[in-house]
């Protein structure tokens, strides 16, 4: 530890210094998704090398050339790595440029395109007139006010205009089910990977308009990246939920561009717009619970509502979720049902744990291979049966196979394992089988972009590290007629009403706010939620 003298630091500990620095703000990106730090968290990560490291950081990292320092207006002194700082500066400077190029006055007479049509409301009329009349357009909504509909009526009135449209989203699962829920397959949507891909190999298509869904999802590099291949004049229209969960990578750019300006509207949390008495579904009225830190009625439940929660003691979890399990999936003997594979779904919030993914897996696969033939890695780190779900984990365009699309085995031949997506035979070799896992239980992360008609959900005290607000929300939303949470009610309450776990340090809105872009990004709220069936 170096003492509280006058004394210059010398080379070798400056060297030492700036090494551990940058150690603490790439732990801080990989871990909690943070671009920047503020001086006292970051100075309080490298105490033990200087007394007055608050100070004396200010002074040492001024020059680094691997440490940016930054201020902001809501945090102060930032540092953040070289790399962080230039991603978001080059975003908000590639937003400025997509803004400003695109010439408003070609759309300015246009005629609201979306007035006649009866299935849209107001409020998402209105959304798409600003995307019709603007270079970049944000539409942000929760579960259950239309989101949906709104896109197709959005795509509808692009293409009245003669103008060409590229939909994408950031996984596979989420492209397909942007297609199919919107019945705008024919123009297919793709993933940002693929896109990115097509363009690096002049291979995409010109476009007038780029549509991106579930915005959320992605991280500051993927926008960076994506924006970049944006051409002068093209418009950019950013849809999606901000109170999701943050994207796996560092940075949260859908998030803070929201944020950026007052969104007008009226709150989406209205106790008398909310509720199961308005013939709103229970999930729908958990999720929005959940976000005002509410805790659900414990009178809702499955049968009647759509959403349920199960308490039990934290050793008890694991065995009600896989009753509740093959119990929803109709016949506990019937062990080959479809229904594994399509109706049911586990979201754990993580691998470890009695209740955890790997655990829940193995359970399950251990109940239902019966005599079925099995393959094992060489390596004997996986093994599966047939009829196993399974998930891909990565996007493999050889395959055609992309990240977080779930599929079925059905067969063992030459040594290959063959898998069916969609109706489409997969062959996996050894090398392959690294990219697959069992799918019973997925993470939270992984079920983003997808929807399950009933998702059961462990609540224990041994995910404490992960559980967030935002986890619990996202995974209630994913379920379309069922939700079940099961564990213990206690560790549920104070998730909901811990306010700052998950939340992340970035400076993007003040890159956002140098380049003037509150002026030139239209945000638009989506706040009505609508009765269900």
């Amino acid at each position: 530890m170096a003492d509280n003298s006058d004394e210059p630091l010398n080379d070798d500990l400056i060297k030492e210094l700036e090494g551990r620095g940058l150690a603490v703000l790439q732990k801080a990106e990989k871990a909690f998704g943070h671009t920047a730090l503020p001086s006292k968290i970051f100075a309080k990560n490298i105490a033990n090398f200087l007394n007055d490291a608050d100070i004396a950081c200010d002074e040492l990292f001024s020059k680094s050339e691997f440490i940016r320092l930054r201020l902001d207006q809501k945090f102060g002194a930032l540092y953040s790595t070289q790399k962080s700082h230039l991603l978001e500066k080059q975003v908000a400077e590639q937003l400025r440029r997509i803004a400003t190029t695109f010439n408003s006055n070609q759309r300015r007479n246009y005629p609201s395109s979306s007035r006649h049509n009866n299935k849209l409301s107001d409020e998402q009329k209105s959304a798409i007139d600003a995307a019709l009349k603007n270079g970049v357009t944000v539409i942000t909504g929760g579960p259950g006010t239309g989101k949906t509909t709104m896109v197709k009526g959005l795509v509808s009135a692009l293409k009245r205009h003669k103008l060409s449209v590229t939909l994408c989203a950031p996984t596979g699962k989420a492209a397909k089910r942007l297609g199919e829920a919107t019945g705008l397959m024919k123009f297919n949507p793709t993933t940002i990977h693929m896109h990115l891909s097509n363009t690096s190999r002049s291979k995409s298509h010109r476009y007038d308009v780029m549509i991106l869904d579930e915005c959320s999802m992605i991280d500051i590099e993927l926008f960076h990246n994506l924006l970049s291949t944006i051409p002068d004049g093209a418009q950019l229209i950013l849809i999606g939920d901000k109170n999701q969960l943050p994207p796996v990578g560092a940075g949260q750019p859908f998030k803070d561009i929201v944020q950026l300006q007052k969104i007008i509207g009226r709150t989406a949390t209205k106790e008398n717009e909310i509720s199961v008495k308005n013939g709103i579904s229970g999930i729908t009225v958990a999720a929005y619970n959940v976000l005002s830190g509410v805790e659900p009625s414990s009178a809702l439940t499955a049968k009647h509502n759509g959403f349920e929660f199960i308490d039990c003691p934290k050793d008890e979890i694991q065995s009600k979720v896989l009753d509740l399990y093959f119990q929803s999936t109709e016949n506990r003997s019937n062990k080959n049902s479809t229904r594994l594979l399509e109706k049911v779904q586990i979201l754990s919030p993580q691998k470890n744990g009695s209740c955890g993914i790997s655990n829940l897996n193995f359970e399950i696969q251990n109940f239902l291979k019966s005599e079925n033939l099995s393959y094992q890695t060489l390596n004997h780190s996986k093994k599966f049966f047939v009829n196993d779900k399974v998930i891909q984990n990565v996007n493999n365009y050889d395959l055609g196979v992309m990240n977080g699309e779930v599929g079925k085995v059905t067969g063992i031949v030459d040594n290959e394992l063959i898998v069916t997506f969609n109706g489409f035979e997969k062959r996996y070799g050894e090398n392959e089988l690294d990219d697959l896992d069992l799918a019973y239980a997925v993470s939270i992360h992984k079920s983003q972009g997808s929807e399950f008609d009933t998702v059961i959900i462990p609540i224990s005290s041994e995910h404490n590290f992960i559980l967030n607000k935002s986890l619990v929300y996202t995974a209630i939303t994913r379920g379309k007629s069922k939700v079940y949470l099961i564990g213990e009610r206690n560790v549920f309450r104070r998730v909901i009403l811990n306010k700052t776990k998950g939340f992340r340090y970035t400076d993007l809105q003040n890159q956002l706010k140098l380049q003037g872009l509150g002026e030139h990004i239209d945000v638009n709220r989506l706040t009505k939620v609508y009765r269900q069936r």
